[in-house]
């Protein structure tokens, strides 16, 4: 072999090995955030290292505790009158109610502030801050310098948290989201602030403020028409068959928040509470006093039978 072949060959094995530990290095996620405090069994289902970054791939279940770690491409699960309270990079605090199970979609790439979050059943609550940094100086602290890096205004300032009928858009508010696998509905509550909700399959957006909710159920097409031929008779014209009718498009409703979405929100704020910041005024004018975020009298797990959602 000639010195020229012999150095191709090694530049080939190399390349080879650069693309492999590529590959390999597509599915160490970033870190997006940290457990906080939970309450029952918790699991982050992580992706095994070493595999293709594909949408089939192979996760383990881990045990969660305070201040592990969420990676960016973790999916997070509460059983059984479980309760997690997340905190993620960009200013985003969450807390699960049970029987709920929550993905990070999209992330900023440079800072890891995710952008997009799927909950894909249960029942979540989020407070989410706009232009505020991770470093601002907790209550109490002395003020700190407006000059100072802890002032700094983040560009990643928009997140969204989608259902399989709804997207919520926000900027800077205290909000929740449910969605019933069953019925296929996303019920969005406003606490503070102002939310966007989008209905999936028809763009048809609302504008939800403090202190009202909307109900977003899953959009049904409309039928196709079918033309039948008999044997030996004449084929249907070429001319264009008027469209089929269309299902009629529900007008989402802004309402007051009702007593039964109320009670759903104190429910997934048990664990939070004592903390200051899922007890603003605003929250307790909506929620009335921490003392009564109470869990349900009885917490059942909902019947996922039916559920689609790629586990």
């Amino acid at each position: 072999m000639n010195k020229s072949r012999e150095s191709n060959l090694w530049f080939a094995i190399l390349a080879m090995g650069i693309v492999l530990l590529g590959r390999g290095a597509q599915v160490q996620a970033a870190e997006c955030g940290k457990i906080e405090s939970l309450q029952g069994p918790v699991e982050i289902l992580r992706v095994k290292e070493g595999q293709p970054n594909q949408e089939s791939v192979v996760r383990q279940a881990l045990k969660a505790v305070p201040k592990l770690q969420v990676d960016c491409a973790d999916v997070v699960v509460t059983q059984a009158k479980a309760r997690a309270k997340i905190r993620l990079k960009g200013n985003v605090v969450l807390t699960m109610g049970p029987h709920s199970r929550m993905s990070i979609e999209e992330y900023a790439q440079k800072s890891g502030n995710p952008t997009l979050l799927h909950l894909t059943y249960g029942k979540m609550r989020a407070l989410f801050q706009e232009g505020k940094s991770e470093k601002t100086p907790a209550t109490g602290s002395p003020a700190a310098d407006p000059k100072s890096a802890s002032q700094e205004v983040t560009r990643d300032s928009q997140f969204r948290i989608r259902t399989s009928t709804a997207v919520a858009g926000v900027r800077g508010t205290d909000f929740f989201v449910s969605f019933e696998p069953n019925t296929r509905v996303t019920e969005q509550a406003t606490i503070t602030g102002k939310v966007e909700v989008e209905q999936v399959g028809t763009g048809q957006k609302v504008t939800v403020p403090a202190g009202n909710q909307v109900a977003v159920e899953q959009v049904v097409a409309a039928a196709p028409s079918v033309v039948s031929v008999t044997p030996g008779s004449t084929p249907p014209s070429t001319q264009a068959e008027p469209a089929a009718p269309a299902v009629p498009l529900k007008k989402l409703e802004v309402k007051p928040i009702d007593t039964q979405v109320v009670a759903e929100i104190r429910q997934t704020s048990t664990l939070v509470k004592a903390d200051v910041e899922f007890t603003s005024q605003e929250a307790v004018k909506v929620l009335g006093a921490p003392e009564k975020w109470q869990p349900s009298a009885k917490e059942l797990p909902f019947d996922l039978k039916e559920l689609k959602e790629e586990f």
